[in-house]
């Protein structure tokens, strides 16, 4: 018969054995479930996103940016003092619709003021505020240097009114899109080797945008029930602010600044029903007013934000100012809509554009 106290020693011995194998078992498979997760979330952003299964920042970037690559800002050679005349456009669908109704006219001016060949780079696309260009131009296009910066922004910035104060943030990350960015940013520095963190944090970000629960404003239309939040205007301060970046940075990077009033009108008469029914003096009824919110909340946001683009142009002696907002009368010949140059509209601001372009390069050039 064994003697008692060696079975209760070699059973001793057998236990952590048995206890580290569990452990290590655990472990693996707790790797092995994490591991398929995260070919899940790689797969995920490819078959949904279009990016690259290995992706690197540029492509993160590149998926909420997609004109860093459509208009081969990335991949120009950009330094300062080279052959040809670059011009950097910073804005949204109203900057965008002046360019592709105008981008001949506007080479064609700049190239005679200038005696250059000249490259005109438009980041300007639907949707965007004074973040995403104080975004691209900080961050993203930190290594290129341009000899002109136009910056074209007011309306999209309204939008983001819409939300009761204690929701609000300066950097706009009350509204999903910006929270989206910001998540980005914090793991940026993972991407390259771990997605799975930041796909969790963008898909809780999308329910939380999503009709059961509507925690963020929305990138295209405001929040019904958060409209009558609109008319306090919390945006004066950082939109401000991010134009003072841009233009502070341009002025580190020797770079002057096209900053223009933005354009806006809306009849007297306006209302939905008259908007979809084609009723009004627009030429084409493109966008409804209600896209960015109540119309006296909106027409006021535009208002202080014409006030503060018109002070910091006062502040900066790198910026060009163009008064766009008091040069295109208020008359629907000249408007799509409330903010859309019609072609009439789109030649006027691209003939005053060109003008004060050419007076700055005729005054820096005398003053050498």
């Amino acid at each position: 018969m064994p003697d008692s106290s060696q079975t209760v020693e070699q059973q001793d011995k057998k236990r952590p054995r048995s206890l580290g194998r569990r452990i290590l078992r655990i472990a693996l498979m707790l790797l092995y479930i994490l591991i398929l997760l995260e070919l899940g979330s790689r797969s995920y952003w490819t078959i949904k996103h279009g990016m690259p299964f290995f992706s690197r920042l540029d492509d993160w970037y590149g998926m909420f940016y997609t004109e860093l690559n459509d208009s081969g800002v990335r991949q120009a050679d950009l330094r300062a003092g080279d052959e040809r005349f670059d011009v950097l456009f910073l804005g949204a669908s109203a900057l965008d619709r002046i360019h592709r109704g105008a981008a001949d006219e506007i080479s064609a001016g700049l190239s005679a003021a200038t005696g250059r060949d000249v490259r005109i780079f438009n980041l300007a696309r639907p949707a965007l505020s004074t973040r995403d260009s104080l975004i691209k131009y900080s961050r993203l296009l930190a290594d290129k240097r341009f000899d002109l910066v136009v910056v074209y922004h007011g309306i999209n910035d309204t939008r983001l009114n819409n939300c009761p104060a204690d929701r609000f943030r300066d950097d706009y990350t009350h509204a999903g899109w910006y929270a989206k960015l910001k998540r980005l940013e914090a793991n940026k520095h993972l991407l390259a080797f771990w997605t799975l963190p930041y796909t969790v944090e963008y898909m809780a970000i999308n329910a939380a945008s999503g009709r059961g629960f509507r925690q963020y404003v929305p990138r295209h239309r405001p929040n019904k029930a958060w409209l009558a939040h609109g008319g306090d205007i919390k945006t004066a301060q950082p939109f401000g602010q991010n134009l003072q970046e841009i233009i502070q940075i341009a002025q580190g990077r020797g770079e002057p600044v096209l900053l223009m009033s933005f354009a806006w009108y809306v009849p007297a008469d306006y209302s939905l029903e008259k908007f979809k029914a084609r009723q009004l003096d627009y030429v084409l009824h493109a966008s409804p007013l209600e896209v960015w919110g109540i119309a006296a909340n909106v027409t006021e946001g535009l208002r202080v934000h014409n006030g503060v683009i018109r002070e910091a142009a006062g502040r900066f002696d790198n910026v060009i100012f163009v008064d766009l907002e008091r040069a295109v009368p208020k008359r629907g010949e000249f408007f799509d809509d409330v903010c859309h140059l019609s072609d009439k509209g789109k030649k006027l601001a691209t003939a005053k554009f060109l003008s004060e372009v050419a007076d700055f390069l005729r005054s820096r050039t005398a003053s050498k």
